[in-house]
């Protein structure tokens, strides 16, 4: 159990080197930072960074100079600080995100999660659902741009149910995906 934990904590440290070395290649400004990449950060160190409170301030300028806001959810934040970020990181790490929008993104998220969970189901009553709270995402949210891509997904979808839905009503149902045989030639 020893030498497997040993091999890997080589191979991640490698890894890391290999990364750390090809992000010195490029300027870190072209090279955003994820959240992986920030608790990458807090975890494994170059030997220039050897306390906490150096890697939040290195983490704190490089994600200040992005100009990018994360949304964080409590779990995120949560390992996030079990990872020694300090308040101000977390504070950079959030950004420019008010509570009115975190608010506006965690309802988005609900009601999101509860239509991919949904529309795929072949059920005429789980179709109404979909159907239903695809139609709630759209016109609370079609108009945001920061849900565009989400918001095209989901109007696709919205169309494809509503003509599901009136063909079951018409006795002609028809499936979700038709089947691999009559999709044609390849």
């Amino acid at each position: 159990m020893l030498l497997i934990r040993q091999i890997g904590f080589l191979v991640t440290l490698v890894t890391c080197s290999v990364l750390s070395g090809a992000a010195q290649n490029t300027d870190p400004k072209d090279k955003p930072l994820g959240l992986a990449e920030i608790q990458s950060r807090l975890v494994f160190r170059d030997k220039k960074i050897r306390t906490d409170e150096e890697a939040n301030r290195r983490l704190i300028i490089d994600v200040d100079r992005q100009k990018v806001s994360f949304f964080l959810t409590e779990d995120k934040e949560k390992a996030l600080k079990q990872l020694k970020a300090s308040d101000r990181l977390l504070e950079v790490i959030r950004g420019n995100l008010s509570k009115e929008k975190t608010a506006e993104i965690e309802e988005f998220n609900r009601i999101y999660i509860l239509f991919v969970n949904r529309y795929a189901k072949k059920g005429f009553e789980e179709m109404k659902l979909s159907l239903a709270t695809g139609k709630e995402l759209l016109s609370r949210f079609g108009s945001d741009p920061d849900f565009f891509e989400q918001v095209a997904f989901v109007s696709a979808h919205v169309s494809r149910l509503e003509r599901q839905i009136e063909a079951y009503k018409t006795g002609r149902p028809q499936p979700i995906r038709p089947p691999i045989s009559s999709r044609g030639p390849r």
